[in-house]
């Protein structure tokens, strides 16, 4: 944690730490939390993670694909120019995989089986870029984002993750292939004909 000068004196902040929000819709909500509890002091080490969950376990799923973190990194690269953040800022690090918290890894079916939390750095470990704690807490997490020094930046950033998810998704979704069954019970010599149709 780094260390506040005031009138000439060093002191450090009086909390450090991690503060976990409640679950909160997108919106109004979220900023207003951001608003109220965002850090007063940050440093390289801090990390904003963004928890997503689902009321559909469909959309859970189709974001089970390493496609995902590459459109998150992708995008969150855009998004870091299109806001001109320093390019010594810990963002871009975390975007290149250079942060052993957020490794740019795919471990999405060991991550989903997981029921308590581990601080392994070995594969299957929650330090990717993308992680999948289901069995804990039914989301998916976003951990590449590091914390910003204006609140206004970190609202931003955590919306574009959250808009870049929802993308992601409608862009899967269109891609699956509907499939539908039509069932013909034909009598047939006083016995029943069972016929499949499957379409596309």
């Amino acid at each position: 944690m780094p260390t506040i000068i005031i009138e000439g004196v060093a002191r450090s902040p009086e909390h450090a730490g991690e503060l976990p929000s409640p679950p909160l819709p997108p919106g109004d909500q979220l900023e207003k939390w951001m608003r109220t509890y965002y850090p007063s002091h940050v440093d390289s080490t801090c990390g904003l993670h963004v928890h997503m969950s689902f009321r559909n376990a469909l959309h859970y799923q189709l974001l089970m694909v390493e496609e995902y973190t590459h459109y998150i990194i992708e995008g969150l690269n855009k998004w870091g120019e299109a806001h001109a953040i320093n390019r010594a800022h810990p963002l871009w690090s975390r975007l290149r995989g250079e942060n052993e918290y957020c490794v740019p890894r795919f471990w999405a079916d060991q991550q989903a089986r997981k029921r308590s939390k581990s601080y392994s750095h070995e594969e299957g470990g929650r330090y990717s870029f993308i992680n999948y704690p289901h069995g804990l807490h039914s989301t998916v997490e976003c951990r590449g984002l590091p914390m910003f020094q204006e609140v206004e930046t970190g609202i931003s950033a955590v919306n574009e993750v959250l808009s870049l998810t929802n993308l992601f998704l409608v862009k899967r979704a269109s891609r699956q292939q509907k499939h539908s069954s039509v069932i013909n019970i034909d009598e047939v010599g006083g016995e029943s004909l069972i016929t499949y149709h499957d379409a596309l």
